[in-house]
This record gives C-alpha cells, sequence and structure tokens, in this order.
C-alpha cells in the first residue's frame, strides 16, 4: 500500500496517591491543577477539574489517576460531607497547597490537615445578635470566612479556625 507508515507514542499514565492525615471529621477533598513550564496554571475545562477532584476517604487516601507527567498544584481542601461534587467544590476552603512533579504511577504525597483552634472575640460596644466575620487575609473573601454572632455577655466565638492571619468585620460594616 501507498499509505504512509502511523506511529503512535504514549506516555504512560501517572497517578497520585494522597495520604491525608490529622482530623478528617470536616470532610475533605484533594485536587491537582498541573501547572506550566512558567509555574502558571494551565487553563482546563471544568469538567477536567472536576476529574482532578476526589474525595478523602474515611481512611485518609484519594487516588488521582490519569494524570500526565509534570508538575502539579495539589491542594487540601475542606469541603464538608457534600456528596454532590459542584457542591464541595463550591463550598471548598483550601487549607494546604503542595507543588509536586508527578513521573510515575502510584506515587505517592502525604498531607497533613492543619489543627482548627477556636477563637474568641470580646466585642465591647456591640449589640448581642450582630455578626462577625473573620476573613483570611490574602484570600477570597468568602473562602475560609468565619462568622459568629456576639452573644449577650459581648463575645463571639469562632470554632474551626486554621491558623494564620485574619480581618475581624462587622456583617455589613467594616
Amino acid at each position: 500500500s501507498d499509505a504512509p507508515d502511523v506511529t503512535f507514542e504514549f506516555e504512560p499514565a501517572c497517578s497520585l496517591e494522597v495520604q491525608v492525615s490529622g482530623d478528617l471529621t470536616a470532610g475533605y477533598a484533594v485536587q491537582v491543577r498541573q501547572l506550566g513550564e512558567d509555574g502558571e496554571k494551565v487553563t482546563t475545562h471544568f469538567l477536567a477539574t472536576m476529574r482532578s477532584t476526589q474525595k478523602v476517604q474515611e481512611d485518609g487516601r484519594a487516588v488521582l489517576n490519569a494524570l500526565q507527567p509534570g508538575r502539579y498544584e495539589v491542594t487540601l481542601q475542606q469541603t464538608g460531607h457534600d456528596t454532590d461534587t459542584l457542591g464541595f467544590l463550591r463550598n471548598a476552603k483550601q487549607v494546604a497547597l503542595e507543588t509536586v512533579e508527578v513521573t510515575r504511577a502510584g506515587q505517592q504525597l502525604g498531607l497533613t490537615v492543619p489543627t482548627r483552634h477556636t477563637v474568641v472575640v470580646h466585642a465591647e460596644g456591640q449589640e448581642a445578635g450582630k455578626t462577625l466575620q473573620l476573613t483570611p487575609e490574602g484570600g477570597n473573601r468568602y473562602s475560609g470566612m468565619v462568622s459568629s454572632d456576639v452573644g449577650q455577655n459581648s463575645m463571639a466565638r469562632f470554632e474551626n479556625v486554621f491558623a494564620g492571619e485574619y480581618t475581624l468585620r462587622l456583617e455589613g460594616g467594616s
């Protein structure tokens, strides 16, 4: 036949087996985003982003399959226990970030859930029932934001706060 010979070369698919340690009761997922040679995130279709996210199982494992060899940004996100992928991605709070070079199938990575704290604020001069918000510095205004109402004793109690710098605001104020 006069048809030219065609040769296909396939790179073997890689996978990342993530083991998450720490208190998993809040519900977590691991998401990977491929990085380009310049270190910038490679733009992907929304469905590819959903496929590159796996809920962390009760044993702390999350396996991400069918990855191309390359550098990835791996984020551990607190997602709650929403079983709908869109729901848990929409409400996710990033709690850990690693950059890794993925080169083979079954590559291992360990991540640790940061310790969550309780923060109590004395809101002198604020009426009971007013809502205060703690917003992480340098982050999305809503991702990681924690709210609490001022009690009769002028105190506001924020639960499940990760270590870091925050701005304290009165809801509807500054």
